[in-house]
């Protein structure tokens, strides 16, 4: 029961999908809502033809979210590609760890999606790695389930 934020948001919103065979399903939501930042975290299924949610945590950023917002609306992030955009890339991991992440506002939509980023070296993978351990500390979303490369 998410709205849609393909075609903007009031301010601002940052959505981080996480799924994997090993773990649970996890969305992290972090939006601009009614004079103030509300972050979650909610675990999803698919509960018949639907997909139902429950909210796992809810995420105290304090004082870090001009940061958060600031580094999100660089445009080394916004200009990422996703991974299968990414020239001659060829995702050969089987299993491991996928990670969406969205980001939205007024003027802004950008959506990055990554299999197993730590186990590939090129340089689109390794910025979507310091995005990924950049946010990590603050939102604690991110627990690879694959080896990194070497």
């Amino acid at each position: 029961n998410l709205p849609e934020i393909i075609k903007g948001v009031d301010s601002f919103e940052l959505r981080i999908w996480i799924s994997s065979m090993m773990i649970p399903d996890y969305v992290t939501i972090l939006r601009y809502s009614d004079s103030q930042w509300i972050a979650h975290e909610y675990a999803y299924y698919e509960n018949g033809n639907l997909l139902d949610s429950a909210l796992v945590r809810k995420i105290n950023l304090n004082d870090s979210i001009g940061e958060v917002v600031s580094y999100l609306s660089d445009s080394s992030v916004l200009n990422l590609p996703s991974q299968h955009a990414i020239p001659g890339f060829v995702d050969n991991v089987a299993d491991g760890q996928t990670c969406t992440i969205e980001i939205s506002s007024k003027t802004v939509y950008k959506a990055l999606h990554y299999h197993c980023p730590e186990h590939f070296t090129d340089n689109y993978n390794k910025k979507f790695m310091a995005i990924i351990n950049f946010l990590n500390p603050y939102l604690h979303f991110y627990m690879p389930v694959c080896l990194p490369a070497k």
